[in-house]
């Protein structure tokens, strides 16, 4: 039989991860589960999989042993409906296999970066202009990063799960990720959690960064719309969910009701 593995986008949300819980529950054939936590982790989840730690423990482990940057709650907003899934998955299947792939050293360096653009959004909320250079500079410092870390996670999964029925849990880079690793499986596919996902223009101009050069023009746009995006809506609202449905219903659904032509305007075009 073919090994495969699925590898499932999850994006920012915490609703998304919950609809991925719903993925793994529907995989009868699951050998490995690939979470993209660190790999520090990794002892301590199979822990909390095996009934032989509740979550809270989890948390207070995490915290005295610093395995995560505080605040913690940044990361359990979508890391947390995932763990507590897994001591049912593992009580359906005794025999899975939990891997943790994620660099120790990546979620400290997240914030980092992450530290850097909010620094940059502050300025252009202030001055109303965008550094144009030192967006380049943030953004190339994250992407190249990325893909540093990328080559270290390729290497644990190639190593922990080649040739096994396996799902791996990732964030926006999943396709990069499918690029990487589809030579050691059968079948590689990617699956997003979320039937439909409009990426937020941080997310946009990562992308863009990643793929080709980026004109000042369209980094100053993205920038700006980033700035409108995290004060109109993030700040503004009760959590990262919440804004991000805000911000499509008035940005992107909003956008298209007013690109659409009226009735009048559609009979006239009909004369």
């Amino acid at each position: 039989m073919a090994s495969r593995v699925d590898i499932i986008l999850i994006p920012d949300l915490r609703g998304s991860a919950i609809n991925a819980v719903d993925l793994l529950h529907s995989r009868s054939d699951l050998e490995a589960l690939l979470l993209d936590f660190p790999e520090t982790l990794e002892d301590e989840v199979n822990r909390l999989a095996e009934y032989r730690i509740t979550y809270g423990e989890l948390m207070r482990t995490i915290k005295e042993k610093r395995i995560l940057p505080e605040p913690l709650e940044s990361w359990t907003y979508t890391a947390e409906p995932i763990l507590r899934a897994l001591p049912r998955l593992r009580l359906m299947r005794p025999e899975l296999e939990i891997c943790c792939y994620t660099p120790a050293k990546s979620p400290f360096l997240a914030v980092e970066t992450a530290t850097k653009i909010a620094r940059l959004t502050f300025r252009v909320r202030a001055t109303g202009k965008v550094g144009t250079d030192e967006w380049r500079d943030a953004i190339a410092s994250s992407l190249t990063r990325s893909r540093e870390s990328l080559d270290l996670e390729v290497s644990l999964l190639a190593l922990r799960a080649r040739g096994r029925n396996a799902v791996c849990l990732a964030g926006l880079n999943a396709f990069h990720l499918k690029r990487r690793i589809a030579e050691y499986w059968d079948v590689a596919t990617v699956k997003c959690a979320e039937p439909l996902y409009y990426r937020t223009p941080l997310e946009v101009l990562l992308s863009l960064f990643s793929r080709r050069e980026v004109s000042d023009e369209q980094l100053s746009m993205l920038a700006l719309a980033h700035v409108e995006y995290v004060y109109r809506y993030v700040l503004a609202s009760r959590d990262r969910d919440e804004a991000h449905k805000r911000w499509v219903q008035e940005k992107v659904f909003g956008a298209k009701k007013q690109d659409r032509p009226s009735r009048g305007q559609q009979e006239s075009r009909s004369q």
